[in-house]
């Protein structure tokens, strides 16, 4: 086993927050129930308030819309080489792909983790 293979699990830990899972309202920004971070969707980078558990819904507070989340894709990979080190796919319900894109890519202890979510904007 590599060493950059130890990274995964704190990795994962990190990015727990953004993981989606069953679908209920998306909490609005300062209700004091949601966790907000920035991720790319479509191009555009967006604030995303998620309100309750896996599978939330999230309101972007740029255009006022919802992110309903269907399938999320994690991977970690060597900068360098851009081996693949560890990836992860979950689905809500059946494996499908949702029209609209998120992501977030970050360097973390020399790994590249890129997390990305697909679902609809609406």
């Amino acid at each position: 086993m590599r060493a950059s293979k130890l990274f995964t699990i704190p990795a994962l830990d990190a990015l727990t927050p953004l993981a989606p899972a069953a679908p209920v309202l998306a909490a609005p920004a300062g209700s004091g129930n949601g966790t907000t971070f920035p991720l790319v969707c479509d191009g555009q980078l967006s604030t995303l308030t998620v309100g309750g558990g896996p599978w939330s819904a999230a309101h972007l507070a740029e255009s006022g819309e919802t992110f309903v989340p269907v399938s999320t894709h994690f991977s970690v990979r060597d900068p360098e080489t851009l081996e693949l080190l560890y990836e992860e796919h979950d689905f809500k319900g059946k494996p499908r792909s949702g029209s609209n894109r998120c992501v977030d890519e970050i360097t973390i202890d020399g790994v590249l983790m890129t997390f990305v979510v697909r679902g609809r904007i609406r």
